[in-house]
């Protein structure tokens, strides 16, 4: 079961995760700060945040002349750069056979629907072959195993963003269980290579 975590002093969203089982009773623990109601899809300028026991969608009051960001404010802020700033790199590209890749999200498709070709080949014993045009436009043929270790590298591209954006984002999290100010949060990077 998907539970989804909140900050313990402001509610703001943190993430999902899997709830584990008592191994007793096979029952869902849903731990403190956490709940199994998932938050509103956050628009533009907006975080979720769990209050009285309830998400709701908050905007983002912008800083300007009339407003300095509060700490919690300057912390959505980077998380939220954090996450633009993963997926931008995520569509960037990906190397694999020393051939780069596109990971844009119809290329994702693409890819995907190859796999799907080449397990069918695999599992009928048939053989598969791909003409694949790259991203500087030339091409490379792969076959069934090819595909799927190029799948992997793809999964592999994107989790090691999503790494670092995890770990960029906990440390904006610690800056502001820690009371940093909303300048400290502010400095804290956005990335890192």
């Amino acid at each position: 079961m998907k539970i989804y975590h909140y900050h313990p002093d402001t509610g703001i969203y943190l993430g999902e995760g899997e709830a584990d089982k008592c191994p007793v009773s096979g029952v869902n623990l849903i731990p403190a700060f956490a709940t199994s109601e998932a938050p509103p899809a956050a628009g533009e300028n907006q975080y979720a945040a769990f209050e009285n026991g309830a998400w709701v969608a908050k905007n983002v009051q912008q800083p300007g002349p009339d407003h300095e960001p509060t700490p919690a404010e300057a912390a959505i802020i980077k998380r939220a750069a954090i996450n633009a700033e993963r997926n931008r790199r995520e569509q960037l590209g990906f190397t694999y056979l020393d051939k780069t890749f596109d990971s844009d999200q119809t290329s994702v498709i693409r890819i995907n629907a190859a796999v799907n070709t080449a397990v069918a080949a695999i599992l009928s014993e048939g053989s598969f072959t791909v003409t694949w045009t790259c991203a500087d436009n030339t091409t490379i043929d792969l076959d069934a195993q090819h595909l799927l270790a190029l799948a992997a590298a793809l999964a592999a591209h994107s989790d090691g963003l999503h790494q670092t954006a995890r770990t960029l984002k906990a440390a904006v999290d610690a800056a502001l269980d820690a009371g940093k100010t909303a300048a400290e949060i502010e400095a804290l990077p956005t990335w890192t290579e």
